[in-house]
């Protein structure tokens, strides 16, 4: 015969008043992380990798390269409105580990709207397995293969300005100038994503393209070839941000480009000294949210 164990009142009541606690402030959370009407964009600190997660002021959330996979599931979750886990964009700049490392991790957790790729040839096991598995959930595929702007909304947008050809199924030599590069505009603000573009390809943008943004995400992880004075000089940004991992075997972010933003006097954030970075926009000024 089962014997019915009477549970105290006292620890009946607290155990509810746990978990209405826990409903509200998850309510809470949510309504304060998703009624913003600024554009909001974390830099997450995914060791030596590119991961920027994007939420325009009409809700849409896009995320830029999803890092080498340590922990992005984890990362996204804590800066998603509770309970969301729809990602509407995700944007795969190149087809290098340590930007698309992440992405069976994301898909393992969150529901994908639609990938942006340049579909560039590469044969790592990472690539291959993200194309299998687009191939196989059947998710939307977007190609850059030029200039194009897409729409969030009332006065923001996603501004595509490299690549400005097709490298659709080419062979390229160089991965790290076929990214995708981004310039995010809210109103009279903007910010600059450069991917890993190097210096060459960069300054020739330059040449094509108005770089100038209020914040630059350093390309390549602050590497020697991702800037010199000329280039900082048309962009003007007012605030760097260097995703780039700790003690890592590179050596980034180089001593040359931190001198070059030393010397303009660039406030400049790194995610291996700072952590996860939050910058967010009312579409007159930009600051950093902690």
């Amino acid at each position: 015969m089962m014997r019915t164990i009477q549970v105290p009142f006292y620890i009946r009541l607290g155990f509810a008043v746990l978990i209405t606690t826990i409903i509200l402030l998850g309510v809470w959370y949510s309504v304060k992380a998703g009624d913003s009407k600024n554009l909001q964009m974390t830099f997450l600190d995914v060791g030596q990798g590119d991961a920027i997660l994007v939420r325009a002021p009409a809700g849409q959330q896009i995320l830029i390269d999803t890092g080498d996979g340590a922990g992005i599931a984890r990362r996204l979750a804590a800066n998603l409105p509770w309970l969301e886990r729809r990602i509407d964009l995700l944007v795969i700049t190149h087809p290098h580990d340590d930007h698309l490392g992440g992405f069976a991790e994301v898909l393992k957790y969150f529901e994908i709207g639609e990938i942006l790729y340049t579909g560039a040839v590469h044969t790592s096991p990472a690539y291959l397995n993200f194309l299998r598995e687009v191939q196989a959930r059947r998710l939307p595929l977007k190609i850059a293969d030029r200039p194009q702007k897409i729409l969030l909304g009332t006065d923001c947008y996603l501004d595509i300005i490299f690549p400005r050809e097709s490298f659709q199924n080419k062979n390229v030599s160089n991965l790290n100038n076929t990214s995708i590069a981004i310039k995010i505009v809210y109103k009279n603000t903007s910010i600059l994503t450069m991917g890993d573009l190097e210096i060459d390809a960069e300054k020739k943008l330059a040449q094509e393209v108005d770089l100038q943004a209020d914040i630059l995400k350093i390309s390549h992880h602050g590497s020697r070839n991702s800037l010199d004075d000329e280039l900082l000089e048309k962009i003007n940004p007012q605030v760097a941000v260097i995703s780039v991992g700790k003690d890592n075997q590179f050596g980034h972010p180089h001593s040359g480009v931190m001198k070059i933003l030393e010397k303009k006097r660039i406030k400049t954030y790194r995610t291996d000294i700072d952590g996860e970075i939050k910058i967010e926009s009312d579409g007159e000024k930009i600051y950093r949210n902690k």
